[in-house]
């Protein structure tokens, strides 16, 4: 029921009162015809700071989490600043689009970096959404090294991608959280004060029904286990990597997303899956056999969460078969 209210006013009685009841009469039978005369008046009268709350114009309902299909990528950039982007990932976007995805998400290394020019740097940047809109999903990513290769892609990654370094946010029953493993001068770890938000937001979200996490760096690097070489580091220390670790098991994480080594991988530590996919257009770093492929990974929620590995060509992989590559 809709009330219309107007402040009152004070009215100058006419002297001729037939003549004021002739026009009374006049307007209730106009009123009468036009079908303006049943108005139902609320039983407690609107005062003038009472504030009018109107119905939205279509009510907000949870989006279900069952039939959620969503798409993760690693690692697409180009060998050198100067090349556009690979023609493998072109490929792999058009696959994408078979797929129908609700969302997507990427674990960085979009663009090349390694440039002090912010001209060229924006233009990688660009280069890279002008691919990535052809989705037209949502679309999610965290920082890569060489998104952030120095404050100028940290700030173009702010501009052009997410005003925020690291987040989070829910899809119906879900929630997915994304990391930066590459902030200026923290690279290679979790640190302050990101831990603190990290760990602030698993409690606030503790009751979803599915937690997904992503990162760049890998925790469980395959290239470098014990983060001793100095070669392609991961996280620089184990310290770092167990506490996080206990965070994803503590709150039932399902499944921990990386990227940086160009292959695919699956391990599990304390129930959590751990994934590398890490190969969507930049050259492997282990052989077909050992998931050095050009894929993305692909994840649907059902009665369960179903991951596959899709490759470039469309051919359709399951993760438990794919043997860790040995460097």
């Amino acid at each position: 029921m809709i009330y219309f209210w107007r402040p009152r006013r004070k009215l100058e009685m006419p002297r001729n009162k037939l003549k004021c009841i002739s026009i009374l009469l006049i307007l209730l039978l106009a009123l009468s015809l036009t079908g303006f005369g049943c108005w139902e008046l609320p039983k407690t009268p609107l005062s003038p700071k009472a504030p009018v709350e109107t119905a939205p114009e279509e009510a907000e309902r949870p989006i279900p989490t069952k039939g959620l299909r969503f798409i993760v990528f690693g690692d697409n950039r180009p060998a050198n600043p100067e090349s556009p982007q690979p023609k493998m990932f072109k490929q792999l976007i058009k696959q994408m689009e078979l797929d129908q995805p609700d969302l997507v998400f990427s674990m960085g290394d979009m663009v090349m970096g390694k440039t002090q020019d912010p001209t060229l740097y924006r233009r990688q940047y660009l280069d890279f959404l002008e691919i990535i809109e052809e989705l037209d999903v949502p679309f999610y990513a965290a920082a890569g090294n060489h998104d952030a290769y120095n404050s100028i892609g940290q700030s173009l990654f702010q501009e052009l991608i997410n005003p925020d370094l690291y987040y989070s946010l829910d899809y119906g029953d879900s929630h997915f959280i994304l990391l930066n493993t590459d902030i200026v001068d923290q690279a290679g770890k979790i640190a302050e004060p990101q831990l603190s938000w990290l760990k602030q937001d698993l409690e606030a979200h503790k009751d979803a029904s599915h937690i997904f996490v992503f990162m760049h760096r890998p925790p469980y690097s395959v290239m470098n286990p014990e983060s001793k070489k100095s070669k392609h580091i991961s996280f620089v220390d184990t310290e770092n990597r167990d506490e996080i670790r206990g965070l994803m098991r503590s709150y039932g994480v399902d499944v921990v997303f990386a990227g940086h080594e160009h292959f695919f991988n699956k391990q599990v530590h304390d129930g959590v899956t751990y994934i590398i996919t890490g190969c969507a257009g930049a050259f492997p770093y282990a052989d077909a056999e050992h998931g050095g492929i050009f894929h993305y990974t692909l994840v649907e929620i059902d009665k369960e969460v179903r991951i596959t590995v899709v490759k470039l060509g469309g051919g359709r992989i399951d993760p438990d078969s794919i043997p860790t590559p040995k460097f």
